[in-house]
Protein backbone atom coordinates (compact mmCIF):
# COMPACT_ATOMS: atom_id res chain seq x y z
CA UNK A 1 0.00 0.00 0.00
CA UNK A 2 1.20 3.77 -0.80
CA UNK A 3 3.32 5.00 2.00
CA UNK A 4 3.18 8.49 0.07
CA UNK A 5 -0.68 8.72 1.67
CA UNK A 6 0.54 8.63 4.97
CA UNK A 7 4.17 11.04 4.19
CA UNK A 8 1.51 13.13 3.13
CA UNK A 9 -0.43 13.65 6.12
CA UNK A 10 2.86 14.33 8.54
CA UNK A 11 5.19 17.18 9.39
CA UNK A 12 8.68 17.33 8.30
CA UNK A 13 9.99 15.78 11.47
CA UNK A 14 7.71 12.77 11.40
CA UNK A 15 8.37 12.31 7.79
CA UNK A 16 11.93 11.90 8.45
CA UNK A 17 10.79 9.84 11.57
CA UNK A 18 9.06 7.32 9.66
CA UNK A 19 11.43 6.79 6.69
CA UNK A 20 14.31 6.80 8.98
CA UNK A 21 12.72 3.17 9.96
CA UNK A 22 13.70 1.89 5.77
CA UNK A 23 10.00 0.98 5.68
CA UNK A 24 8.38 1.10 1.37
CA UNK A 25 4.69 0.23 2.22
CA UNK A 26 2.42 1.22 5.02
CA UNK A 27 2.13 -2.34 6.13
CA UNK A 28 5.65 -2.09 7.02
CA UNK A 29 4.55 -0.30 10.12
CA UNK A 30 3.26 -3.88 11.64
CA UNK A 31 6.83 -5.00 12.24
CA UNK A 32 7.31 -2.43 14.43
CA UNK A 33 5.24 -1.91 18.21
CA UNK A 34 3.10 1.42 19.26
CA UNK A 35 5.89 1.91 21.43
CA UNK A 36 8.55 1.90 19.29
CA UNK A 37 7.01 4.33 16.58
CA UNK A 38 5.82 7.12 19.57
CA UNK A 39 9.27 6.75 20.99
CA UNK A 40 10.97 8.15 17.30
CA UNK A 41 12.13 11.89 17.45
CA UNK A 42 10.28 13.51 15.59
CA UNK A 43 6.82 11.48 16.43
CA UNK A 44 4.46 13.61 18.45
CA UNK A 45 0.81 13.28 19.32
CA UNK A 46 -0.32 14.18 16.58
CA UNK A 47 1.64 12.27 13.92
CA UNK A 48 0.92 9.42 16.17
CA UNK A 49 -2.73 9.56 16.05
CA UNK A 50 -2.76 9.93 12.06
CA UNK A 51 -0.67 7.32 11.90
CA UNK A 52 -2.93 5.00 13.90
CA UNK A 53 -5.80 5.98 11.88
CA UNK A 54 -4.25 5.46 8.56
CA UNK A 55 -3.34 1.68 9.82
CA UNK A 56 -6.52 1.31 10.96
CA UNK A 57 -7.98 2.15 7.04
CA UNK A 58 -6.11 -0.64 5.82
CA UNK A 59 -6.42 -2.88 8.81
CA UNK A 60 -3.20 -2.58 9.85
CA UNK A 61 -1.84 -3.20 13.62
CA UNK A 62 1.38 -2.60 15.02
CA UNK A 63 3.50 -5.81 15.97
CA UNK A 64 2.97 -6.91 19.94
CA UNK A 65 5.47 -5.35 22.49
CA UNK A 66 7.31 -8.14 24.07
CA UNK A 67 11.20 -6.99 23.99
CA UNK A 68 12.86 -5.43 26.99
CA UNK A 69 13.08 -1.51 26.69
CA UNK A 70 16.13 0.12 25.99
CA UNK A 71 15.33 3.85 24.78
CA UNK A 72 15.19 6.78 27.56
CA UNK A 73 11.76 6.95 30.04
CA UNK A 74 8.75 7.90 27.51
CA UNK A 75 8.16 11.41 27.32
CA UNK A 76 11.66 12.54 28.95
CA UNK A 77 12.42 15.97 27.36
CA UNK A 78 16.44 16.71 27.25
CA UNK A 79 18.20 20.27 27.15
CA UNK A 80 21.72 19.03 26.87
CA UNK A 81 23.74 16.15 24.62
CA UNK A 82 25.00 15.00 27.56
CA UNK A 83 21.28 14.79 29.26
CA UNK A 84 20.62 12.51 25.78
CA UNK A 85 23.51 10.08 26.15
CA UNK A 86 23.31 9.44 29.97
CA UNK A 87 19.55 8.63 29.26
CA UNK A 88 20.68 5.53 27.02
CA UNK A 89 22.16 2.03 28.46
CA UNK A 90 26.49 2.15 28.40
CA UNK A 91 27.01 0.40 25.13
CA UNK A 92 24.71 2.87 23.35
CA UNK A 93 26.11 5.70 25.49
CA UNK A 94 29.47 4.52 23.93
CA UNK A 95 28.05 4.86 20.43
CA UNK A 96 26.58 7.92 20.96
CA UNK A 97 29.71 9.83 22.57
CA UNK A 98 31.48 8.12 19.49
CA UNK A 99 29.08 10.12 16.78
CA UNK A 100 29.30 13.24 18.82
CA UNK A 101 33.69 13.14 18.79
CA UNK A 102 33.02 12.41 15.29
CA UNK A 103 30.89 15.33 14.34
CA UNK A 104 33.11 18.01 16.76
CA UNK A 105 36.29 17.05 15.08
CA UNK A 106 34.84 17.54 11.64
CA UNK A 107 33.45 20.82 12.36
CA UNK A 108 34.86 22.43 15.41
CA UNK A 109 32.83 26.35 14.71
CA UNK A 110 29.64 24.07 15.17
CA UNK A 111 27.54 24.32 18.23
CA UNK A 112 25.92 21.56 19.90
CA UNK A 113 22.28 22.13 20.73
CA UNK A 114 18.80 19.29 21.21
CA UNK A 115 16.34 19.81 18.62
CA UNK A 116 13.13 17.75 17.89
CA UNK A 117 14.28 16.02 21.26
CA UNK A 118 17.84 14.62 19.97
CA UNK A 119 20.98 15.82 19.30
CA UNK A 120 22.02 18.30 16.47
CA UNK A 121 25.19 20.35 15.43
CA UNK A 122 24.61 23.76 14.70
CA UNK A 123 26.90 26.50 12.27
CA UNK A 124 24.71 28.88 9.98
CA UNK A 125 21.73 26.53 10.29
CA UNK A 126 21.25 23.10 11.53
CA UNK A 127 24.18 20.85 9.89
CA UNK A 128 23.16 17.27 11.30
CA UNK A 129 21.08 15.54 13.54
CA UNK A 130 21.79 12.19 15.62
CA UNK A 131 19.31 9.88 17.83
CA UNK A 132 19.68 5.94 19.16
CA UNK A 133 17.42 3.72 18.82
CA UNK A 134 17.11 -0.18 20.20
CA UNK A 135 19.52 -1.46 17.24
CA UNK A 136 21.03 1.64 15.42
CA UNK A 137 22.01 5.00 15.51
CA UNK A 138 20.14 6.90 12.84
CA UNK A 139 22.04 9.77 11.50
CA UNK A 140 20.37 12.96 9.87
CA UNK A 141 22.42 14.94 7.42
CA UNK A 142 19.55 16.28 4.97
CA UNK A 143 19.13 15.17 1.89
CA UNK A 144 21.85 16.93 0.33
CA UNK A 145 24.31 15.51 2.57
CA UNK A 146 22.86 12.31 1.05
CA UNK A 147 23.38 12.49 -2.45
CA UNK A 148 26.78 13.56 -1.92
CA UNK A 149 28.01 9.98 -0.68
CA UNK A 150 24.79 7.56 -1.87
CA UNK A 151 27.39 5.33 -3.06
CA UNK A 152 28.89 4.80 0.05
CA UNK A 153 26.09 4.15 2.08
CA UNK A 154 24.87 1.48 0.50
CA UNK A 155 26.10 -0.92 3.28
CA UNK A 156 23.21 0.50 5.43
CA UNK A 157 19.26 1.59 5.54
CA UNK A 158 18.86 4.58 4.63
CA UNK A 159 16.47 7.31 3.05
CA UNK A 160 16.29 10.52 1.29
CA UNK A 161 17.52 12.32 4.69
CA UNK A 162 18.81 9.67 7.13
CA UNK A 163 21.29 7.15 7.83
CA UNK A 164 20.67 3.51 9.89
CA UNK A 165 24.36 2.58 12.14
CA UNK A 166 23.84 -0.77 13.22
CA UNK A 167 24.33 -0.69 17.07
CA UNK A 168 26.42 -3.88 17.13
CA UNK A 169 28.85 -2.10 14.08
CA UNK A 170 31.57 0.43 14.29
CA UNK A 171 30.64 4.02 12.97
CA UNK A 172 32.14 4.72 9.29
CA UNK A 173 33.95 7.54 10.88
CA UNK A 174 35.55 8.38 7.34
CA UNK A 175 32.21 8.80 6.32
CA UNK A 176 30.49 10.49 8.66
CA UNK A 177 33.31 12.96 8.70
CA UNK A 178 33.05 13.18 5.55
CA UNK A 179 29.26 13.62 5.38
CA UNK A 180 29.79 16.46 8.54
CA UNK A 181 32.61 18.67 6.30
CA UNK A 182 30.41 18.59 3.31
CA UNK A 183 27.33 19.89 5.21
CA UNK A 184 30.00 22.38 7.24
CA UNK A 185 31.11 23.75 3.60
CA UNK A 186 27.62 24.08 2.42
CA UNK A 187 26.75 26.14 5.25
CA UNK A 188 29.94 28.24 4.74
CA UNK A 189 29.04 28.81 1.12
CA UNK A 190 25.26 30.21 2.50
CA UNK A 191 26.75 32.88 4.83
CA UNK A 192 28.96 34.29 2.66
CA UNK A 193 26.08 34.63 -0.43
CA UNK A 194 24.70 36.71 2.44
Amino acid sequence: MNLEILLNKLSGPAKRAVLSLGIKTIEDLSGFTNDQISKLHGIGPNAEKTIEKEMKTYGIKYKQDTEKKESPPEKLKFKTIDEYIKAFPPNTRKILTDMRNIIQKSAPVAKEKISYNMPAFEWNGILVYFAAYKNHLGFYPTSSGMKAYKDELTPYKFSKGAIQFPLNQPLPNKLISKIVKFRLEEHLMKKSKK
